[in-house]
């Protein structure tokens, strides 16, 4: 990749954003370290940003964002609002992992600082992975994971900037993995739980945005295929999901949500309610601007590079 890439995006942005109806979501996955920041020169691990003053990380999420709408990118899947973790500790001879004692807090100060620096751009922040996931590194290699803390503890750790934020927050991602506080009977991940969707994020925290899921996750979570997956994550009370691209898995998809609408497994009203909340998020996004020029992109990456030279260690 080079920088060269900047204004071939914009075209092809700019030739979905001319399909009649509303324009689809064109997301990218970087809060510092991703494909786009790499490109612009440099990256800034996840780790280093929890540390990082707020000022920094506000500027980070201007530049990220400048970077996107000069792109024609719309969403951002990002910021990460997974607790941080210490070393795992010895507690009567059980593995045990332990978020650090000022993480909620810190964590919501730096993710509003960054959707502050992306939405001044027009782009859409989308805050994951709710209501919380595994913090272990050896959790987040499996393909279920689990949380098992209670519900007093999520309520005051893991959901903290989710409580504090609310629809500050217009996208929410939901986590592919298993919280036991709520579904301890029958095991389901998230994204695949009524309780936690429609019953956590909708009722106790009375959020109005978008709910994703990621199909291909949630689906080898459950042990199940990816077009069921679709559908229960639809009736869970999810408005938009992730499907790959590759093969055919798109048309499965659509053919299961159309025999579940059909047969009244997906009643019609629930997916109303799912698309008027995705319009209703596409109204703020971004219009790409004008195709950028070399002098446009050199300027955005000797901006980046005087971030990275100031602030790329924090110690």
């Amino acid at each position: 990749m080079s920088l060269d890439t900047i204004p071939e995006t914009w075209e092809v942005a700019q030739r979905c954003a001319d399909v009649p109806g509303s324009g689809p979501f064109l997301a990218v996955q970087d809060e510092g370290e991703g494909a786009l920041c790499s490109l612009l020169g440099g990256s800034l691990p996840r780790a280093h940003l929890a540390d990082a003053p707020r000022e920094a990380v506000e500027a980070l999420g201007d530049l990220v964002g400048r970077a996107m709408q000069m792109t024609g990118l719309n969403m951002n899947l990002a910021p990460t609002l997974d607790l941080p973790a210490v070393l795992p500790r010895a507690s009567g001879g059980a593995r045990d992992v332990a978020p650090v004692p000022s993480a909620p807090l810190e964590v919501t100060h730096r993710a509003l600082a960054f959707v502050r620096g992306l939405t001044r751009h027009g782009v859409l922040p989308c805050a994951r992975h709710f209501p919380a996931f595994a913090v272990g590194a050896s959790e987040r290699l499996q393909a279920s994971p689990v949380v098992d803390r209670n519900m007093a503890t999520l309520w005051r750790e893991d959901l903290v900037p989710y409580r504090t934020l609310g629809n500050q927050l217009p996208v929410i991602q939901i986590s592919h993995a298993v919280c036991k506080a709520y579904d301890y009977e029958f095991p389901r991940p998230a994204s695949l739980s009524p309780s936690v969707v429609e019953g956590l994020l909708r009722l106790k925290l009375a959020y109005k945005g978008v709910a994703v899921a990621d199909v291909s996750k949630a689906a080898r979570s459950a042990g199940i295929g990816l077009a069921e997956a679709a559908v229960r994550a639809l009736e869970a009370g999810c408005d938009l999901l992730m499907v790959p691209a590759e093969g055919k898995p798109v048309a499965a998809v659509l053919g299961a949500l159309e025999r579940a609408s059909e047969f009244g497994k997906l009643p019609r009203e629930r997916v109303e309610q799912a698309l008027a909340r995705v319009q209703s998020a596409k109204q703020g996004l971004s219009v790409p601007p004008k195709k950028p020029g070399e002098r446009e992109v050199s300027r955005l990456a000797d901006d980046f590079r005087k971030f990275w030279k100031q602030h790329g260690r924090f110690d």
